[in-house]
């Protein structure tokens, strides 16, 4: 949804998820379950990631909402695989390079969680891209009262996705189950 309603949302978070656009299935339908996807075998460069989000509302030229992944590393429903594809997404969309986070947090926000930031500015200390990586956590990923959207204190809707399933009726993308053809390492 942050990918189709960009204006919508001052910031998003997924709690294991996928990237925009990756549940695109085989039948070439957009609400139908594809395990290259759920099994992190959609493998892509972040300008392809972050293309497809952006196609999601094509024409779009205004502000994209910060954006927070949590994933678990022992995430058997959605693998961990798809938290790099995801952050690889946002940061490409904001123009990051994903394996340069600005600041890493050992052990944040608990014990066993790692999290990588970047976008960080005076205005923004808490950056405009986050990942937090659970050691030992499965699908379900405890949060403790850590929200991105509460501790930035935004003063617009945010939106919380459990799972890339929801509807999308506004889609524009051209997304089919190839992108993993387009593999490539960064």
């Amino acid at each position: 949804m942050a990918a189709t309603y960009p204006e919508l949302f001052a910031a998003a978070t997924a709690y294991s998820g996928v990237p925009a656009g990756c549940f695109y299935s085989s039948s070439n339908q957009v609400d139908a379950w594809n395990s290259t996807c759920s099994q992190g075998d959609s493998i892509a460069t972040s300008q392809l990631w972050a293309s497809i989000a952006e196609n999601m509302y094509s024409g779009y030229t205004g502000a994209r909402p910060r954006f927070q992944v949590y994933h678990g590393s022992i995430d058997t429903t959605l693998y961990p695989e798809n938290y790099n594809e995801t952050v690889k997404q946002w940061t490409g969309v904001f123009g990051y390079n994903y394996q340069s986070p600005q600041k890493v947090e050992a052990n944040f926000p608990q014990s066993g969680y790692t999290t990588d930031i970047w976008g960080v500015t005076t205005q923004n200390p808490l950056g405009t891209v986050q990942g937090i990586y659970a050691i030992n956590v499965g699908h379900t990923v405890p949060i403790n009262g850590q929200n991105f959207d509460t501790n930035l204190e935004y003063k617009m809707p945010c939106i919380h996705v459990s799972a890339s399933h929801a509807r999308n009726s506004r889609s524009r993308a051209l997304v089919t189950d190839s992108i993993d053809a387009h593999s490539a390492t960064e």
